[in-house]
This record gives structure tokens, C-alpha cells and sequence, in this order.
């Protein structure tokens, strides 16, 4: 019988105000993940869309977390954000590389593209598809809102497929679900500053990757 496995957690592991919660009173920030590991099974690496850690660091997070953890990394803004992705293999292969040092727990990079980029730069994608290095699972989340209907939607699935590839599904639904608490703003803020895609569950590989933005009152992501 074939076994399927779920990974779940959250876009960051040092939230502090998790101490006393989720982390035991008194925790420590250089201890957060060290016990986040241990709590949730994969972290979304949204810091490396900023800046890419060097070696002693990922050599670090290594030993602090279970062989059995799973890190989602975004691929950096420089590769994503910056023009055609195929002028960017060499800095995406030197990226893979450092973050490689993870081993066993390097769970599927995520490309995010930026809403600007649509199915008119399809070849672009293919090209940086075809140069992603073997052995590593990447899946791509696109905003543009030709990918979400023909025949951009049906190119993009198509290649994903060809490549092996993931599609990210971000699932942003709850933010329609009810208003924020009035202390809540800057979490509101930070909502503002999501797609609004709709969610196609849709999957081209072995995998997939879902990114679920929830709302503060849980009875209102319940459904």
C-alpha cells in the first residue's frame, strides 16, 4: 500500500509570540527552531526571498532540526522579480547549491512570480524549467490572472507536468470570510498584500504545495 505524506506549518518559526503558547515560557529566539521542529513537520522559507543565508547558517539549521523536518524555500527576489528568469541559472544553481547542505530536509523550493509576468512569457518559465538541477522538487505560484483561465491555465499545467514540476496553490478564501479584529491591523496589512486568485486545485506532479492564509477567528476557516 502506497503511503502519502503531509507536511504542515507556517510561514515563519520565530514568531515570539508564540513563547508561553506553542513554546514553553522563557523560550529563547535562538532556540525557536529548534522546538518549532518539533511542534510542526515544515517551515515556508520566506526569508530567503530577501536574502540568501550563508553556509554556516544552513549548516545550522541543519543540526537544529530533525531529519524527518521539511524547509520550503522561496526562490530570491533577484531570480524571481528581476526580468527573464532564463538570464538566472547560474545564480539559481549557486542558490540550490548553498541551500543543499539541508540534505534530507530540503522539502520543494517555490518559485512566486510576480503578477506582471503571465502566459506571454511561457517560454521564459520552460527555459529556467529546463535548466532546474535533478534531484530537487520545485513548484511555481503564479498571480497573473491569465493563468487562471484558458488557455494560459491548460500551457502552464502542461509544462509543469513535462518538467516534473509543482504548482503552488494559494488558497487566500478565509480573507473574504469576515472582517479583522480592529487589532488585528497589521495583520491586515499584510493580507491587503495577497493575491486575490482563485483556488484551482490542481496538481502536475508527485506533489503539492499549498499555501493557506487563514483568518484570526478559526470557526471562519472551517469551511
Amino acid at each position: 500500500m502506497s503511503t502519502t505524506a503531509f507536511y504542515i506549518g507556517c510561514a515563519i518559526w520565530g514568531y515570539k509570540d508564540w513563547v508561553g503558547d506553542l513554546f514553553p515560557p522563557g523560550s529563547k529566539s535562538g532556540d525557536l527552531l529548534a522546538l518549532y521542529s518539533r511542534r510542526l513537520t515544515t517551515v515556508e522559507g520566506n526569508t530567503t526571498f530577501y536574502a540568501v543565508p550563508n553556509l554556516e547558517v544552513v549548516q545550522r539549521w541543519a543540526a537544529e532540526t530533525p531529519e524527518s523536518f521539511r524547509f520550503c524555500f522561496k526562490i530570491p527576489r533577484e531570480i524571481s522579480h528581476s526580468g527573464h528568469l532564463a538570464r538566472k541559472t547560474g545564480e539559481t544553481l549557486a542558490f540550490v547549491e548553498r541551500m543543499s547542505g539541508l540534505g534530507e530536509r530540503l522539502g520543494p523550493f517555490f518559485l512566486q512570480l510576480p503578477a506582471s509576468y503571465g502566459p506571454a512569457q511561457i517560454d521564459d518559465l520552460a527555459r529556467w524549467l529546463v535548466d532546474w538541477p535533478a534531484g530537487y522538487q520545485v513548484a511555481v505560484e503564479v498571480r497573473h490572472d491569465d493563468w487562471y483561465a484558458a488557455p494560459g491555465e491548460a500551457d502552464l499545467m502542461r509544462l509543469l507536468e513535462q518538467r516534473g514540476a509543482g504548482r503552488v496553490l494559494m488558497d487566500v478564501r478565509p480573507l473574504s470570510a469576515g472582517p479583522l479584529p480592529g487589532a488585528e491591523e497589521n495583520l491586515q496589512r499584510a493580507r491587503d498584500n495577497k493575491p486575490d486568485v482563485p483556488l484551482h486545485p490542481l496538481c502536475s506532479s508527485n506533489f503539492a504545495l499549498v499555501r493557506y492564509i487563514g483568518h484570526p477567528d478559526l470557526d471562519l476557516n472551517a469551511p
